[in-house]
């Protein structure tokens, strides 16, 4: 497949997504795109969240473009030690990847503002050190 077919089908993909139905545009019964359900389908889900091509993921992997397809398409599955690597790679657990719960791909906007995104995690990294003093004072009086 080449780059360009993937990104069509990536955005095809995406589209039905983000209006709940089937790739004709349908809702299905889970309002959820068939693809989605397996293994393959949220891999793929990740990567393209991700912003990567196959030959990208594959190439990070040290596995053919191949064997990322047939990922995608569930004609065959990663090994255990690919999974977590994959995970890792797309940043989603690999929990997410087996089963669909856990931590999955950002939802789609999620970092449309890295201003933003940035003083959110300013400010979680203020309130850990707040915490942390706080902590450490309830500890002293302790002792």
């Amino acid at each position: 497949m080449s780059n360009e077919q993937d990104r069509l089908g990536a955005e095809t993909r995406l589209r039905a997504l983000s209006h709940g139905g089937d790739f004709d545009g349908r809702a299905d019964e889970h309002d959820q795109p068939d693809w989605e359900d397996t293994l393959g389908g949220r891999i793929e889900r990740a990567r393209l969240a991700s912003g990567l091509s196959q030959a990208q993921v594959a190439r990070r992997l040290g596995v053919r473009s191949a064997t990322m397809s047939a990922w995608e398409s569930d004609r065959s599955e990663p090994r255990a030690n690919r999974l977590v690597m994959l995970a890792g790679l797309l940043g989603v657990s690999p929990v997410w990847l087996i089963s669909g719960h856990g931590d999955g791909p950002l939802p789609d906007g999620a970092l449309a503002d890295p201003r933003q995104f940035q003083a959110s995690l300013e400010s979680l990294r203020d309130q850990t050190a707040a915490i942390g003093r706080q902590i450490d004072r309830l500890l002293s009086r302790l002792q």
